[in-house]
């Protein structure tokens, strides 16, 4: 099972600049935590959203990462029926490359993709409950998911809460010495 934890994001000098266009939520995994941003954006002004939380859209590199991301897309997915999340792919001189620099190492077209309708991808929730990746315009607007490593927000407070689903041996986030405790909700998609 996949470890899912939600919490705060108590970065309040952010929250302003960012608004409503963020889930309150942070989703950690590996060095990395992500956020699920519900607002749809066209895949610059996600970018540029993911950029002022100090990462990036997401990108995958392992099998892990990418059952993570999908487990996450499920449990937001499953009542609101959002089905297309911005990723930072992204088509240059005819090959798909991460713009993290990071190869693309695992694959997850969906079938008969890329089929030349996009130079930016996203993951699609299909309705028969698969994650697969599709290239899409990138004037489209959809949510996004941003991925930030944990080393990048050294201004942030991490509030972890409990897990939804633990891993053996999956050790929790712990806070930073400067974290002040802030009420969870209890979790409750978008």
């Amino acid at each position: 099972m996949v470890n899912v934890s939600l919490d705060i994001l108590p970065c309040s000098s952010r929250d302003s600049e960012l608004g409503s266009s963020r889930m309150p939520k942070k989703n950690f995994f590996g060095d990395s935590y992500y956020v699920f941003m519900k607002e749809k954006n066209t895949w610059n002004q996600s970018r540029t959203l993911c950029h002022k939380q100090g990462g990036d859209l997401v990108s995958f590199e392992t099998e892990e990462e990418w059952d993570f991301i999908k487990s996450v897309i499920e449990y937001y997915n499953k009542p609101n029926g959002t089905t297309r999340w911005q990723v930072v792919l992204e088509k240059k001189a005819g090959s798909w490359i991460w713009l993290t620099g990071r190869p693309l190492t695992i694959s997850k077209w969906g079938k008969k993709q890329p089929n030349g309708k996009g130079d930016v991808a996203a993951i699609r929730w299909t309705r028969k409950d698969k994650a697969i990746i599709i290239d899409v315009p990138r004037n489209r607007s959809r949510p996004s998911i941003c991925e930030v490593t944990k080393g990048e927000v050294s201004s942030c407070s991490l509030s972890p809460s409990p897990s939804l689903s633990q891993k053996p041996n999956t050790p929790s986030p712990s806070p930073s010495p400067s974290a002040s405790p802030l009420p969870s909700p209890s979790p409750s998609p978008l």
